[in-house]
């Protein structure tokens, strides 16, 4: 790392008070690794020196009053030579200006460097940063981009000596190869100041290549030294130039350093460490994984690495198991477990590709397949792919799925596939109970209750069986919690969902993006459009699979419907093609589906989802069209043909929804979705009565569809023959829709806007227009017909230059019309 330090502005210091000190009391230690500029500093020293008329000289001993004595490398001197050049600081007859390296256990370098502290300056030279290379490269004529001297500075350490020698190296070559040239000029450097190095210093320097410090009496046993010895040995690696702190080789001097030492003795020396380190019990994790990396092939090493990879969080026991193999661990007795912890880890990549050699291996046991195929699973199901989880589900077949037998159940209802599922449900299980199994076998009942009973049942055999959450962390192709979750959002039970979400940790673990989207998305249904969008916008998109992208893209095109922002909703609807394009239909993507199949009626693109939604119908068909799962859709299929404008459409809907509320088992959400259903109905035909209407549309409400029941109340009340209650009805719609859109209760109530360029009657039409309602509605609202309406918004756009409908709406939001609603009293 390197440090803030400025070293140019130090050496510009000690240059200044060369300048300006004239007199004997001049007094300047500078102090700084190998290759920090120490000797170029001096000689520029001797040059300004010598300019203003005065002698230098290397001498100790017998020096002429007034002559500067200029002394490089303080370090290497002999005892004697350290005593007389003390002498010349404690006479006070000259200038004294000394360079060294930093040792601090040189017994008489510690006392010359105490006086010169007392009676002058200490300059340490610290490595160079981004402005100080900016500099060097200035006055060597080499132009480089902001980005390519931060390079540069992670390159070289911020070693003077080694930003030099890459600038020499950019410097003679053209710009399309400055980075390799850089990196060449580099290497070069390092290696011949290896090459001029001793064999105890390489061997020490060695140690440093793992990063686990430099202690003496490890030097001392494992380069074969006494302990005084090993203490000047570190001295000189710390100072050598190549080293950072805390004791780390500078990752580029590596392979020079392996080059130089001999690869046979690099590998011997950390065999050496990890021999001190065991018998110690002082091997520490990281320490391992770099000295399997350098090559060491150990058991004792390999069974550490694995120990430690079983009780890691997944990120690191992905890097420790890849790590006990490179020491030397049999790859196939660590496929499951490495699979298992890169897939958590989000290595998807890498989990992949061990699966599939799982699967591949003839000699893989039933529970090793079975492991593999819950993982593979996983991935495909996050991918989007769930049809082809269960595809492996049915190779894996009953008798060798074991306690996966309720995962797979699980993945092939949700597809659609009823009659394997029930078969596979039933295979007998002979391990333990453990808290994974038994979540794994509540799981597979609860899919086969919600497409035979009720939601609520299905649903409290999953938070029973969890009652953490979720079972131990581990990647499934379904999850029971987000099930959980899905369930109570497909029956309208809102505290539920939020209940549900509030025992799960949303924020880790391989489904954290499920999890908040679903969260999101149970925003939206509660009227919090800000917190759904925020947590829409606070997932980086890249980070998430096709699963979760169709549910971001849902959330983002139901908040542009619900907000009447038809801009908003084409942007949102033409960045979810992709996503669409490649759309695979099961019972967990009906949510977003449905709310993609209204936004494709609005912008008149129903054919990119026309085939997903008949794929929607016929899987549902195929489990018996299940309430619980059923339910939801048909009243999305209710909306689109409202939208379509197209009644036929909506008779097979409503009918299926009547069909769920006098079913068997009582079903408050179908009864509600079928009651409005028939108001629907009634509305379209003319016969709408506005209690029965008022009714519906309140309990719509109450059940996370506030957008849904005002619509019907404002319909209604267009279509209703007498004022009174017409008047109520748009009461209703009012009242669901500031619902609808609950506002932030710490910020103040928003103040009526000013109309500014629009006159009374514009400001009204303004505000209904912002709340969503149709010209007709509008008209019907201010007693003046559709026409006039048309007129006024015409008059509308040209008094603020609005270009088109979306435009106009998001101008008249930012003028603040349509947070109150001024037509009503």
């Amino acid at each position: 790392m390197i440090p803030a330090a400025d070293s140019s502005a130090d050496m510009r210091e000690v240059l200044r008070l060369v300048e300006t000190t004239s007199d004997g009391a001049l007094r300047v230690l500078v102090r700084g690794p190998s290759a920090s500029g120490k000797s170029i500093l001096l000689n520029e020293i001797r040059e300004r020196v010598q300019l203003q008329g005065t002698s230098t000289t290397t001498q100790l001993r017998d020096v002429p009053p007034g002559v500067t004595v200029v002394v490089d490398d303080a370090h290497a001197l002999s005892d004697s030579e350290l005593d007389a050049l003390y002498d010349l600081v404690d006479r006070a007859q000259n200038p004294v200006i000394v360079a060294t390296e930093p040792r601090p256990h040189r017994g008489k370098l510690r006392p010359l460097t105490a006086a010169l502290g007392r009676s002058g300056r200490v300059f340490d030279l610290r490595h160079l940063g981004q402005s100080d290379v900016a500099a060097l490269a200035r006055q060597s004529g080499v132009s480089l981009t902001a980005e390519s001297f931060a390079n540069l500075v992670t390159l070289t350490g911020g070693l003077h000596g080694a930003v030099v020698a890459a600038l020499g190296g950019v410097r003679s070559s053209d710009a399309a190869h400055h980075e390799s040239a850089a990196k060449e000029a580099l290497l070069s450097w390092v290696r011949s100041t290896l090459k001029t190095q001793d064999s105890q210093l390489l061997s020490t320097l060695a140690l440093t290549a793992t990063g686990s410090g430099l202690d003496p009496i490890e030097v001392s046993e494992i380069v074969g030294v006494d302990e005084a010895a090993a203490v000047e040995l570190i001295d000189r690696v710390r100072a050598c130039g190549l080293v950072a702190d805390p004791d780390v080789l500078t990752p580029i001097a590596t392979e020079p350093l392996r080059s130089v030492l001999g690869d046979r003795r690099f590998v011997d020396i950390q065999q050496r460490l990890l021999d001190v380190r065991l018998e110690a019990g002082a091997l520490r994790s990281v320490t391992a994984m770099r000295l399997a990396k350098a090559g060491v092939r150990d058991p004792r090493l390999a069974e550490f690495l694995t120990s430690a990879a079983d009780h890691a969080e997944p990120r690191s026991a992905s890097k420790l198991y890849a790590a006990a193999i490179a020491a030397g661990a049999d790859p196939a007795d660590l496929a499951l477990r490495r699979c298992e912890a890169a897939a958590l880890s989000g290595d998807t990549t890498t989990a992949h590709t061990i699966a599939e050699g799982v699967l591949a291996n003839p000699d893989a046991t039933p529970a090793e397949l079975a492991t593999a195929v819950r993982v593979r699973g996983g991935i495909l199901a996050e991918r989007g792919t769930l049809g082809r989880a269960a595809d492996l589900y049915a190779w894996l077949g009953r008798d060798r799925i074991g306690a996966d037998a309720g995962l797979a159940a699980a993945t092939l209802f949700a597809v659609g596939r009823p009659d394997e599922a029930r078969a596979v449900r039933t295979a007998q299980h002979s391990g333990p109970p453990t808290d994974l199994s038994i979540g794994i076998a509540a799981l597979g009942s609860a899919l086969e209750l919600s497409v035979d009973g009720p939601a609520h049942a299905a649903i409290s055999v999953l938070v029973r069986s969890n009652p953490a959450g979720g079972p131990a962390a581990t990647v499934m192709p379904v999850d029971p919690a987000a099930v959980a979750v899905q369930l109570c959002l497909h029956s309208g039970d809102l505290d539920r969902a939020q209940a549900v979400l509030g025992r799960i940790d949303v924020t880790s673990g391989p489904n954290r993006h499920l999890y908040q989207l679903l969260s999101a998305w149970t925003s939206m249904l509660t009227g919090d459009d800000d917190g759904a969008r925020g947590t829409v916008d606070a997932l980086d998109a890249t980070q998430l699979g096709n699963r979760d992208l169709l549910l971001a893209h849902a959330i983002r095109v139901g908040l542009a419907r619900r907000s009447g922002d038809h801009g908003a909703l084409v942007n949102a609807w033409t960045s979810a093609h992709r996503v669409l394009d490649e759309a695979d239909v099961d019972l967990f993507t009906l949510l977003p589906l449905g709310e993609l199949w209204l936004a494709a009626i609005r912008v008149d693109d129903v054919r990119r989802v026309a085939h997903l939604v008949t794929e929607a119908s016929d899987l549902l068909t195929r489990l018996g069209d299940p309430p619980a799962w059923a339910n939801t859709f048909h009243w999305y299929g209710v909306q689109a043909a409202l939208l379509a404008d197209n009644p036929a459409d909506l008779v097979p809907h409503a009918q299926a929804l009547r069909l769920a509320a006098e079913g068997p088992v009582d079903d408050p959400y179908a009864t509600a979705l079928a009651a409005a259903g028939r108001a629907w109905l009634r509305v379209l035909r003319g016969e709408a009565d506005p209690a029965e209407v008022e009714r519906s549309a309140k309990t719509l409400g109450s059940i996370g569809l506030p957008w849904d029941g005002a619509r019907l109340a404002s319909e209604g009340a267009l279509r209703a023959a007498d004022t009174q209650g017409a008047t109520a009805l748009l009461q209703v719609a009012r009242s669901l829709r500031q619902n609808s859109r609950r506002p932030d209760r710490s910020a103040p109530a928003p103040a009526t806007p000013a109309n500014g360029p629009l006159s009374d009657r514009e400001g009204e039409v303004a505000d209904l227009l912002v709340l969503g309602l149709t010209y007709r509605e509008v008209g019907s609202r201010l007693y003046i017909s559709a026409k006039t309406v048309e007129h006024h918004v015409a008059r509308i756009r040209r008094r603020i230059g609005a270009g088109s409908r979306s435009e106009l709406l998001s101008m008249l939001r930012a003028m603040g019309h349509g947070e109150v609603d001024r037509t009503q009293p």
